[in-house]
């Protein structure tokens, strides 16, 4: 596929694809047929029977370097790095002047971020062979990476004055002018680079890489024809050539391509998920279902094309046919202990466990583990069915097995840190996310964890420090910056905050966070003038950024300046008359202005463009309770209903205006006669339960709840409402620490949602985790909104110790 983003070349990048080595797969007679009978399997690209020779070779001599060598080749070639790394270190070990190995070696320290001692490896074969060629494209790389392009720019030029016309010199050294801004001269070496070596196609990707930047897919066009002419039988220069045709305009064409690739690889299981996938990028979800279906009529035992469907299924909300198909798959093997078995028994694991269904979820895990022991998908699915039965203590254990055999797992350690507050073992989580952070010190989902960790310690010194050192390495992180100014705003030091506002504006002008943040900063010191200027300055920025239209609009709300939040709302609707956001941002404006006739009409434009989505339907059901105009209302709605029956919207609005004025029972009949009319209709079943949750909770009803949010899931499964409901009937059905864990995800979606805020507090306050449930009540009561329940969330603060 080609990549419009980045510098020319993302030559570096290609530099490492290239740099990889193309094999990273008795008696002594006995020992020699099995090690060159391994050799020429790996030769031929058989690593199964590959291994399996070379440790035949193995067996008979313990140190047979070479063999381990050959052995850490073809787990490399198999993706088996942490394998790979074991047995070339054995062969170095075995034999220290083994340079192929040593350079193997070098490499994956490098693609692991380990440049220092991918360092040692390098200057260890030039020790001994200081013209080695592949040792010196090596250190030139590894230098590179520790930001020494000056040194690395000698060697490469070192190399070509030698004589050394290899690809990867040229495109190292491209790279270097490339990182400097020298494009002209870039681009003039990787020209260089293709006269002496014409068919090196990653050259030609790189030129054609430059035309799409340029905006020139015709000539990008052209040069993926020869590349295909180069390499006739590589696939993913096909694809990339429809996706320039596609990019075009031509899917036509795209589609010609894609079919006669199909038609001369029919058995080929990789080349139709390749396929399907380039449909699913261009959101084109039909033509990749039917790809796929079309392989498993070609391929009807395959395994991968049915995990790859299955996702797609999971993807589009289609839960049945996909564990329809994941269920198929347990028929096509008998052993229990193949690899696919296991994967579609983990799969389903996951998704059972999602329902709520914890004892199918346990039964596929256990079978699972039953067969391998050490499986870190089904021990990470069994983890989390110890969390949702308030069982911290095995779910510790569970997720140390995860973090040990893998320390890059960064939700192993969330769910690790999480079974210990379930366990108020407050200290162990916190060494949990500090050694999580030391192990992945780019997960911004850590650093996160720790810093709330740290406030709720009240230890601001900590949460600070762990900031500063986390933007030490990650300056551009605008979201992390964000972060920061938010501590120093809690902290009280609004002048320290402040300056990591404006570092955001100036490093991301087209993002709204810096406007909105440092706006509501300038509005809380009652710098009420700079605050509307430079929201209107981010307008200006980020023209159809909906918050930032959003919070000027409501600042001349609270300025009582109707006019000019009118005339910005209409010039946003002018722009874009299909925005239901923008007609239910004027409907406010109207009704705070107590103009009651273009509000109503607004409300019901907004409701008109998007049905299901709640807001409007509540501010239409305010604006009638604010007129006093319910029953009139209800009126209107029902007669509306006998002349359209299958109308979602006025069913909602009806159900809100009964909740409004406190009519639960009508409300719910409401909710039920919509979801007898379509029972795929979210809103109505996510609403529904809960009120069934809230007004009605007997264990019939809240059996129900659950079923009736479960089902809003499946259709909305990201939905922060959706969410809260699914907490919130947990949390009555007294699951607290199942409804803290999956209401926290929806108020990690909507922070300062206020509702979100009440409730995960709430939840907090029941599971013992008192500091926590303060943060979050204090945020919910000083928010500034009206809710339903503000004044219980006011008197559980007061009563937390």
């Amino acid at each position: 596929m080609i990549n419009r983003s980045g510098k020319i070349v993302a030559i570096l990048l290609i530099f490492i694809v290239l740099f990889a080595s193309a094999g990273c797969g008795g008696p002594e007679k006995k020992k020699a047929r099995f090690f060159e009978k391994g050799k020429a399997l790996y030769e031929q690209g058989d690593y199964v029977k590959a291994r399996l020779e070379l440790k035949n070779a193995i067996q008979i001599d313990l140190n047979f370097a070479e063999a381990y060598y050959y052995l850490g080749l073809t787990d490399l070639k198999d993706g088996n790095l942490r394998g790979a790394y074991g047995s070339l270190s054995k062969a170095v070990e075995l034999d220290p002047h083994l340079t192929a190995a040593q350079l193997e070696l070098g490499k994956l320290l490098l693609a692991a971020k380990n440049p220092e001692q991918a360092l040692e490896k390098a200057n260890l074969v030039l020790a001994g062979e200081p013209d080695n060629t592949e040792a010196l494209q090596l250190k030139s790389a590894i230098l590179i990476r520790l930001e020494k392009p000056d040194e690395a720019e000698k060697i490469l030029k070192d190399l070509l004055a030698k004589g050394v016309t290899e690809p990867k010199t040229y495109i190292l050294l491209a790279s270097i002018y490339d990182h400097r801004g020298e494009r002209d001269k870039a681009l003039d070496l990787v020209r260089q680079g293709l006269q002496v070596n014409p068919n090196e196609v990653n050259f030609h990707i790189i030129l054609a890489r430059v035309a799409v930047q340029q905006g020139n897919l015709d000539e990008a066009i052209a040069v993926y024809q020869k590349i295909i002419g180069i390499e006739p039988d590589n696939a993913d220069h096909k694809l990339a050539l429809a996706s320039l045709q596609w990019e075009k305009g031509d899917k036509d064409e795209a589609t010609g391509i894609l079919n006669a690739l199909l038609d001369t690889e029919p058995a080929d299981e990789e080349v139709s998920l390749k396929v399907a996938r380039f449909y699913a990028t261009k959101k084109e979800k039909e033509l990749a279902e039917e790809t796929l279906t079309a392989a498993l009529g070609k391929l009807p035992k395959s395994f991968l094309v049915r995990f790859q469907l299955s996702e797609f299924y999971l993807s589009d909300n289609k839960i049945d046919e996909a564990v329809k198909l994941l269920e198929q798959c347990l028929t096509l093997e008998s052993d229990p202990a193949a690899p696919a078995i296991l994967q579609a028994k983990n799969i389903l694991g996951r998704i059972y466990l999602s329902r709520g269904e914890a004892d199918k979820a346990s039964a596929m895990v256990e079978a699972v583990l039953k067969e391998n022991p050490k499986s870190i998908d089904a021990h990470f699915t069994r983890g989390n069915i110890f969390l949702l039965k308030g069982d911290g203590e095995s779910a510790v254990g569970e997720f140390r097995v995860i973090v040990t055999e893998q320390p890059q797992n960064v939700p192993a350690y969330l769910r690790l840190a999480e079974a210990h507050f379930m366990n108020k073992q407050l200290e162990l989580a916190g060494e949990t996310l500090k050694k999580g952070l030391e192990a992945n010190p780019d997960s911004r989902d850590i650093l996160q964890r720790l810093v709330k960790f740290y406030m709720v310690k009240k230890d601001t010194g900590a949460a600070e420090e762990t900031i500063k050192a986390f933007l030490a390495k990650h300056d551009d992180d605008w979201q992390v910056r964000a972060a920061l100014g938010d501590f120093y705003v809690i902290s009280q030091k609004m002048d320290t905050a402040r300056e990591q506002y404006e570092k955001i504006i100036a490093m991301a002008p087209d993002n709204p966070v810096g406007y909105l943040r440092l706006s509501n900063l300038l509005w809380k010191k009652e710098q009420k003038k700079e605050a509307v200027a430079l929201l209107e300055k981010g307008i200006a920025a980020n023209r159809n950024s909906l918050p930032l239209i959003s919070a000027l609009a409501q600042v001349y709300l609270v300025e009582k300046q109707y006019d000019k939040a009118i005339a910005l709302c209409e010039k946003r609707i002018a722009e874009n008359p299909r925005d239901a956001f923008t007609y239910n941002l004027l409907g406010r404006v109207y009704l705070a202005r107590k103009d009651f006739e273009p509000a109503e009409k607004a409300f019901n434009q907004a409701i008109a463009l998007n049905p299901e989505w709640l807001t409007p339907h509540n501010s239409l059901a305010a604006l009638y309770v604010l007129q006093g105009k319910p029953e009139g209302a209800i009126t209107k709605f029902e007669e509306a209903l006998k002349v359209d029956p299958d109308s979602a919207g006025t069913y909602l609005s009806l159900a809100m205006l009964y909740e409004q004025t406190g009519r639960y029972e009508q409300a719910m009949a409401v909710y039920e006669r919509a979801l007898a009319k379509n029972d795929k209709f979210w809103p109505a079943a996510n609403n529904l339960a809960f009120l069934l949750s809230e007004h009605a909770p007997s264990p019939e009803n809240l059996d129900r709840a659950l079923k009736l949010v479960q089902q809003a899931q499946a259709v909305r499964p990201d939905e922060p409402e959706v969410l809260d409901t699914l907490g919130w009937v947990y949390y009555k059905m007294g699951n607290s620490q199942r409804a803290a864990e999956i209401i926290s995800q929806a108020q990690s979606a909507d922070p300062t949602n206020a509702i979100l805020n009440y409730h995960l507090g709430l939840v907090l306050a029941e599971t013992e985790r008192q500091e926590e449930a303060r943060q979050h009540l204090q945020e919910a009561v000083n928010s500034g909104q009206d809710f339903n329940g503000i004044d219980k969330a006011r008197e559980l603060l007061k009563s937390l110790p």
